[in-house]
This record gives C-alpha cells, sequence and structure tokens, in this order.
C-alpha cells in the first residue's frame, strides 16, 4: 500500500503500473490489497491511454474498497475515476467530497472544493 500511495502522489504512472503488475500474484491474499492494485493498475492504464481498460480496473476498486469497505480508499478511488470519466466527474467527486467531510478528512475535502469540476 504505501508504495502504491507514494508512486500516486508522485504521478510516477509508468512504475506504478510496474508494480501493480508485480503485486499481481499476490492480490489473493487480501481484498485490500487487490483493491489497491486495481487502483494502481487503472491509474496507469488511464495515464497511458488505455482508458477503457483503466476505467475499468478502476470501477473494481471502488466496489472492491466499498465491499470491504474501507471507505477513506474508496473515496480516492473515485477521485481518480472522475479524472478518467468527464461524464461523472461531478457525481463522483460529490461522493468523494461527502465521505471526506463524514471522515474529517480537511486536506481532501479543500482539494475537491477547489477543483473547478466539484460541486
Amino acid at each position: 500500500g504505501v508504495a502504491i500511495h507514494a508512486l500516486e502522489v508522485l504521478e510516477n504512472w509508468e512504475a506504478l503500473g510496474l508494480l501493480a503488475g508485480e503485486l499481481d500474484d499476490l492480490r489473493s491474499m487480501s481484498p485490500y490489497l487487490d483493491a489497491h492494485v486495481d487502483r494502481a493498475r487503472g491509474r496507469s492504464l488511464v495515464a497511458a491511454g488505455r482508458t477503457d481498460e483503466g476505467i475499468a480496473a478502476l470501477r473494481r476498486a471502488v466496489e472492491m474498497f466499498d465491499g470491504i469497505p474501507v471507505v477513506f480508499e474508496a473515496a480516492r478511488t473515485r477521485e481518480a475515476l472522475a479524472d478518467a470519466v468527464p461524464g461523472e466527474r461531478a457525481e463522483l467527486l460529490a461522493a468523494a467530497l461527502a465521505t471526506y467531510e463524514r471522515l474529517g478528512a480537511a486536506p481532501d475535502v479543500e482539494r475537491i472544493r477547489g477543483n473547478p469540476a466539484a460541486p
């Protein structure tokens, strides 16, 4: 999880995709790891222009994080999905914002409120 988060913050999408590939064999160990790998893969695929595949992976990650539930990570994944699916951007950002507000995650609330596409 930590390496994935670090590469996401650095926006090193190529390395993120490579890491996701290296973690494939470990996915079955934990739904949490499985969801992280899908988010990492989704973000790297979208960045590489393989948008449909990336969106599918991000949607799987949201579903898994919601099912665990790990609501903060689900919200972070909705933000990534919002960047990839402009037609759903407002709805996805609204859902992420509601989660961040409920959790008291002030930096995340401010980041979304600063996004011109946010509700």
